[in-house]
């Protein structure tokens, strides 16, 4: 096994607890984009399309009056709800208050084709939350096709019909360089035990030491790792 698939097994085994979001500089700098993004959203179907390891169940599911619906093409945990194509979703039209997809676009060969069906599962003004790379290792080969910028996300959404509201950049390069040595680290400690529980808490503290530094050097700029981007489905316009 080599140290990607280490790290890999690491990721698998704690997404979903409070561990997964001080693995990198990058998981944490997303958790703290993502807050203010979760805190917003309706009552109602959170549907999370691509959900991998369900690292968003523990976000999401114990916020008042949302019922969590997880989904993805592969069965990556026993617990996701059922199986799909993000681009041929098996939901109802206007089915979904929310969707979150995160990490996901990239890895999908026709970007309108999958940005229109999840602007087809939320209601009329649902809430779509959303995370692309920017500035990021190639990952998930062969299938790792796009990286986008602020003005490309933007550009795409508003083409399949979202009006965006926020586009938040997260982390910048010391987290890119710090977020490479968290994978390493973690991926030379990956066998369960006492070796990985103080690896992992080792690791904490040096994410939190590159999180800082990153914030102090100016990160989110040109060199942003990733977005977070929220944006609502807008309403369909009438037929002429």
């Amino acid at each position: 096994m080599g140290l990607r698939e280490r790290w890999n097994r690491v990721a698998a085994d704690i997404a979903g607890s409070p561990a997964y979001w001080t693995l990198t500089a990058t998981n944490a700098g997303m958790r703290r984009a993502l807050d203010p993004a979760l805190a917003a959203l309706p009552p109602g179907i959170a549907l999370d399309a691509g959900a991998g390891g369900l690292a968003f169940r523990q976000l999401i599911a114990a916020r008042p009056g949302i019922h969590y619906i997880s989904c993805d093409v592969a069965l990556s945990h026993p617990d996701l709800d059922f199986l799909a194509d993000g681009c041929a979703l098996p939901v109802r039209t206007a089915a979904a208050d929310t969707v979150i997809c995160s990490a996901v676009i990239e890895h999908v060969p026709d970007t309108a084709a999958l940005l229109g069906e999840l602007r087809r599962a939320l209601r009329p003004g649902g809430r779509l939350v959303l995370t692309v790379p920017h500035f990021h290792y190639i990952h998930d080969e062969p299938h790792d096709y796009y990286r986008f910028t602020e003005f490309g996300i933007r550009l795409v959404l508003e083409r399949a019909g979202f009006c965006v509201d926020t586009v938040t950049p997260v982390g910048g390069l010391a987290a890119f360089l710090s977020t490479l040595a968290s994978n390493a680290f973690l991926g030379l400690c990956a066998s369960p035990g006492f070796v990985r529980a103080a690896a992992l808490a080792a690791n904490r503290a040096f994410v939190a030491m590159s999180a800082a530094l990153d914030r102090a050097t100016g990160g989110g700029g040109k060199f942003a790792i990733g977005y977070v981007v929220s944006a609502r489905a807008g309403v369909p316009e009438a037929a002429s």
